[in-house]
């Protein structure tokens, strides 16, 4: 570049070289694929698998997905409300590793969070 120094026109085609490499990687947060799967599946099957990841007796009647964590330590996991055949409804996490977490909404509401059937 005419008028830089050799060492700034170096650390500049650094930055150029570094942003190329995250153009090429695709998308700042990974996919989750565990959630990818499971949003293929057909309704009944999904039923069935949130069925399994609450268990307590719960048969899933309806599923909601409020979104995906953006942050900290939720960041790339997927959430889901899930509504038992009784009544109890569930926050479900479900980690890019796969793990899945079962919240109760009403222990979650008297702690001060209303997550439950709420987008973000």
């Amino acid at each position: 570049m005419p008028g830089s120094s050799p060492g700034t026109s170096r650390w500049i085609g650094s930055v150029v070289a570094a942003l190329a490499l995250l153009a090429a990687t695709g998308p700042a947060f990974p996919v989750n694929r565990p959630n990818e799967r499971f949003t293929s599946l057909p309704h009944h099957r999904q039923l069935a698998i949130m069925s399994r990841a609450v268990g307590r007796g719960c048969k899933v009647d309806k599923t909601f997905f409020d979104g995906r964590g953006k942050t900290s330590l939720a960041e790339d996991h997927a959430f889901w409300t899930v509504a038992c055949n009784d009544g109890r409804r569930f926050l479900i996490e479900i980690a890019p590793d796969g793990h899945t977490t079962a919240l109760n909404c009403k222990v979650l509401r008297r702690m001060g969070e209303n997550t439950c059937f709420r987008r973000f």
